[in-house]
């Protein structure tokens, strides 16, 4: 497999549309924009097949001990950013704030507003708490990556890679 740097926003149709690549990695801005502009993709979800734990926050075990109420006020802090995203009478704020730090990334307000909305819905876990951490998920995710040799130590546990110390303080 010859690999292509394509990027991960729209450009990288391009690509696919000049015979370059047989598929590219997106995120769910560009498929929001795809959609939007009524561009039909296959998309392959990685999690039907080898499921992995959604985003993380990494920290090094030596900043943990000294660092604790930091993490455990950026954890409330990210929750509390998490539901104020979501609540749809935020929306000109939410945009407001993204455009003062990317005017490109709003100059496009049905798609901005698309992006948000999508963002919302695939950043909340099912138990409904931002914050929620998956043990089984994690175990499962460590499990295949010693399978696949991504991860070469087989014996150290799970509990060594992941905590809910943090957010079983909020």
């Amino acid at each position: 497999m010859r690999k292509v740097v394509t990027g991960g926003d729209v450009g990288s149709l391009e690509f696919l549309k000049r015979g370059e690549v047989d598929g590219f990695i997106t995120y769910l801005g560009s498929e929001t924009a795809f959609e939007q502009r009524g561009i039909e993709l296959n998309y392959l979800n990685t999690d039907e097949f080898a499921p992995m734990p959604g985003d993380s926050y990494f920290v090094k075990a030596k900043d943990a001990q000294q660092e604790g109420e930091a993490i455990t006020g950026f954890l409330r802090a990210s929750r509390k950013g998490y539901q104020f995203l979501e609540d749809p009478a935020n929306l000109d704020k939410v945009l407001s704030a993204v455009g003062a730090y990317n005017e490109v990334e709003v100059s496009d307000e049905e798609l901005a507003t698309l992006k948000v909305e999508a963002q919302a819905d695939l950043c909340k876990p099912a138990s409904g708490d931002y914050l929620a951490i998956d043990l089984a998920a994690w175990e499962s995710a460590v499990e295949l990556m010693r399978k696949s040799g991504i991860m070469k130590d087989t014996k150290r546990p799970v509990e060594d890679f992941v905590t809910t110390e943090f957010v079983d303080q909020i």
